[in-house]
């Protein structure tokens, strides 16, 4: 009888012990996987497809909304197209001399009216990220292309052309995890086409910035 509770003390123990073995292991674990998941952004971006969805705003041109699709080469290097879509309403102008001369406010009657503009951007664009190991790395762009551009002048003629666009920009790409998911803030200038000289496309120069998500 005593050999009987001698046995089942010591299978009690052993069990016992296995548990709480068990159990330390179980925490190591998890703190392991807790700081694999903290420190993910550490792992370099894989080479792959990359998208980025872009809002811009365009100094003295226009607002809009950009999206840019491409191939990530390694950490470093971004290679792509986008596409967006860019609007502007100016009322400052005199629709009949075609913005020959400023008119000051909306008190030109009949004569003042406003340039309804619709831009659709195509460009290349190419990206570099500098200190990619990083969660906050440098950004630097380059995006030359072209624009499809439509304009009215209000309750006056309809006019469509085509001109050319580029813009250099730089900022902060702020990695969200160890895959290619980030916050891009950027600013830059360029040059873009304009419908504000009447009946022909100019150009202009142009400051402005993106906040962007790429996945």
């Amino acid at each position: 009888m005593k050999r009987i509770l001698f046995m089942t003390l010591l299978c009690l123990l052993a069990l016992g012990s296995f548990a709480q073995g068990g159990a330390r292991g179980g925490g190591a674990g998890m703190i392991s996987r807790e700081r694999g998941v903290r420190n993910a952004w550490k792992q370099p971006v894989a080479s792959g497809w990359q998208n980025t969805v872009l809002l811009s705003y365009e100094l003295g041109v226009s607002p809009g909304v950009e999206f840019v699709t491409g191939r990530r080469f390694n950490p470093w290097l971004f290679v792509g197209a986008g596409v967006g879509y860019h609007f502007d309403y100016n009322t400052l102008y005199n629709y009949r001399h075609y913005n020959i001369e400023y008119v000051q406010g909306n008190s030109c009657g009949y004569e003042c009216g406003g340039f309804d503009t619709h831009r659709v951007p195509l460009y290349v664009r190419v990206g570099f990220y500098l200190f990619a190991e990083r969660r906050v790395n440098l950004y630097l762009g380059f995006s030359p292309g072209i624009d499809f551009i439509a304009w009215q002048i209000h309750n006056a003629d309809r006019f469509v052309g085509l001109g050319g666009h580029a813009r250099a920009e730089a900022g902060v790409n702020v990695r969200l995890d160890g895959t290619r998911k980030a916050i891009l803030l950027t600013w830059g200038t360029g040059v873009s086409p304009v419908s504000q000289y009447g009946p022909s496309v100019q150009h202009a120069f142009f400051t402005g910035g993106n906040i962007g998500f790429t996945f």
